[in-house]
């Protein structure tokens, strides 16, 4: 069949604010509807094997990712980090150029899985439909054909597992009311027994409950005058948490550099690594072809890359020193 030209996403909308964005409730009941498995919160995606399943799904005829090699009852963080690097090869077959932010997920984090899921998401609705053969995966057969068995949603499962069966009404009995006596009038006894009858006893009233004394409510205390002294330090921890915040947001930007730059050096590996298995499945020894195709990837740089004046500083330098 032709290669499927997939569609790259990049972008998901604005996670911070919520636009665009699916609820959690909604993106587990997708999971669950998909896979028909059992899944119990965001964090449990972090483990892997749901993705690799949801990518043979959204293109059934390319199959991406072995399911007999999916870990689905995975335990440890290693484990884990196996089922994601699966679905990366996936990935890289079907020219799919996200980087998957391993380290992160398979910690289990609740926002660090949630982005991701969002942009799955996407991703599955922008190709969905794209195989000729969409529509026709049975998550739970083919579970089956490979021999993994997995919890079914049912109606004690978390959010979104299926409709739950209503529970019968309980029949209540009516309450049984005694008859009510009619109290007779001293008229009425004096008629009956005699003009000399005594009349009817009395009903005994309850006693009555004197009011209760007003409770004293007490008067809030008044707010102690703030002196100069106390203002003075009030303005030094503000200053403190100013600079706080200001070493906070460089914090941030410093982490999200390292972040890019790790994701960077990690695709480059992952290409080698590729690029080994591909040799080694071919039974070849390693010729100046896969030699030039490492050092292409080693020396490949993003767009927009420039070499700090340092770096060639030291090149210059290193060139002199090796004419002496």
């Amino acid at each position: 069949m032709a290669a499927i030209s997939v569609v790259n996403v990049y972008v998901t909308g604005n996670t911070s604010t919520g636009e665009n964005q699916v609820s959690r409730q909604d993106m587990l009941a997708w999971f669950q509807d998909c896979l028909k498995m059992d899944i119990k919160k965001i964090e449990d995606l972090g483990r892997g094997p749901h993705y690799c399943q949801m990518l043979n799904l959204l293109f059934p005829s390319v199959n991406p990712v072995p399911l007999k090699m999916v870990k689905f009852n995975a335990k440890s963080e290693h484990e884990f980090a196996e089922n994601w690097k699966k679905l990366q090869n996936g990935f890289k077959k079907l020219s799919i150029d996200k980087v998957i932010p391993i380290e992160k997920l398979i910690k289990l984090k609740m926002m660090d899985n949630m982005e991701f899921a969002q942009w799955f998401k996407k991703f599955f609705d922008s190709n969905c439909g794209l195989d000729p053969n969409f529509g026709t995966y049975d998550s739970e057969a083919e579970r089956g054909r490979v021999g993994i068995s997995v919890a079914s949603p049912g109606a004690a499962s978390g959010i979104g597992a299926g409709t739950r069966k209503p529970a019968a009404p309980r029949t209540v009995a009516a309450p049984t009311r005694a008859p009510l006596t009619k109290r007779p009038t001293p008229n009425a006894g004096a008629a009956v027994n005699g003009a000399g009858a005594a009349p009817a006893a009395a009903v005994a009233k309850p006693p009555q409950r004197s009011p209760a004394a007003p409770a004293h409510r007490a008067e809030p205390a008044a707010a102690p005058s703030t002196s100069a002294q106390d203002q003075q330090v009030i303005n030094d921890l503000q200053t403190q948490l100013s600079d706080a915040n200001i070493r906070l947001e460089e914090s941030v930007v410093t982490i999200e550099g390292l972040e890019k730059e790790r994701d960077f050096y990690f695709g480059k590996l992952r290409d080698i690594e590729i690029l080994a298995q591909e040799h080694e499945d071919s039974g070849r020894a390693p010729d100046e072809e896969v030699l030039k195709k490492i050092l292409d990837i080693l020396y490949a740089t993003e767009e927009g890359f420039v070499a700090p004046e340092d770096e060639e500083e030291l090149d210059a330098v290193g060139d002199e020193e090796e004419t002496y």
